[in-house]
């Protein structure tokens, strides 16, 4: 499958936004990571609010180059993040891994889809997990993507395991449309932040594209997310729900105008989709054993961004499950 590796950029419009991201880069700086470079539009009202000490760590540029980078007419964002990004279709992916572990480990790899679990008991050297009228005894099991409240979790051994539903992940529905371009655009991501500080309620917008194969001609895929909500108390999320109305025309009135402007309003889009999301309280995804029984383990909490996080959480899962010492992580499951 192809994946388009590129350098995605953040509309900004407030002093607060920069001071946040720009104490992470420094935070990145101190650290010896990887720095993500800033440009502040000379006609940004906070230009001479911007703390000296952050000084380094961003470039002033005429607005019409932020405008430029954002791909947007509109004066309102006076700062664009950079960072590394990456696009491709993740279901295909998905189904091109699944299918390499069925050719090379038959005897080590089997794949049951559609086999709900419903209860998952620990013991002490094992587990049994209740799917349907089945009962599968398991050395270790790893709880991943966003199946994390539509099944018990008992500890038979020790203290009993927080519940589901104030477990540390939350889950949220996103929402998605997309339309096809004819014309081949490079491949990009861009997001907005809307709240005028960060952390509020209201969720930031994004755009990405890629190249689109339809009936042997490449075009371009251009997707459009954001909006979402949480779950409520006891509910269950339902794949099959018709994408709300009011949702999609929320998205082309507010995002379309980001993605493409050209493309007029009101015009039916290709693709609408909606997912769970898993978020935790903190941001920050959890990785590694359950503290209370390590039969258990946790890939855990995509925070919206799950594709290349969910990828390291599998590769160090599989290392703990090889045995292998692993320093204390931010990620540790406490």
């Amino acid at each position: 499958v192809r994946v388009d590796r590129f350098e995605g950029k953040m509309g900004m419009f407030t002093l607060n936004h920069l001071e946040v991201h720009l104490r992470n880069n420094l935070l990145r700086l101190q650290g010896g990571l990887r720095v993500e470079a800033c440009v502040v539009s000379a006609e940004a009202e906070f230009l001479g609010q911007i703390p000296v000490e952050f000084a380094p760590l961003y470039t002033v540029v005429p607005q019409s180059e932020i405008c430029a980078l954002l791909e947007s007419p509109t004066d309102r964002y006076r700062a664009v993040l950079f960072s590394r990004k990456g696009c491709a279709n993740s279901a295909l992916l998905t189904q091109q891994v699944l299918g390499y572990l069925q050719r090379h480990y038959p005897e080590r790899f089997r794949y049951v889809d559609r086999t709900p679990v419903q209860r998952i008991v620990l013991n002490k050297a094992d587990a049994i997990l209740e799917a349907g009228s089945h009962k599968v005894k398991a050395g270790r099991v790893v709880l991943c993507t966003n199946g994390f409240t539509d099944h018990v979790v008992e500890n038979s051994q020790g203290e009993p395991l927080i519940s589901a539903d104030t477990r540390w992940v939350k889950g949220n529905i996103g929402y998605m449309a997309a339309f096809v371009e004819t014309e081949q655009r490079k491949p990009d991501a861009l997001s907005f932040i809307r709240n005028t500080e960060i952390g509020g309620a209201k969720p930031y917008v994004y755009v990405t594209r890629r190249p689109h194969d339809v009936a042997g001609e490449t075009t371009t895929l251009t997707c459009m997310g954001g909006p979402e909500r949480p779950l409520e108390a006891c509910e269950q999320y339902d794949l099959s729900t018709p994408f709300p109305g009011r949702i999609l025309s929320e998205m082309d009135a507010q995002i379309r105008p980001l993605a493409q402007p050209q493309r007029p309003p009101g015009t039916a889009y290709d693709y609408t989709w909606h997912g769970l999301m898993g978020y935790t309280q903190g941001g920050i995804r959890r990785i590694g054993a359950e503290p209370c029984n390590p039969v258990l383990l946790y890939n855990l909490g995509c925070n919206g961004v799950g594709f290349l996080p969910s990828v390291c959480g599998g590769e160090r899962v599989s290392r703990i499950l090889a045995g292998e010492p692993l320093a204390p992580s931010i990620f540790d499951p406490k």
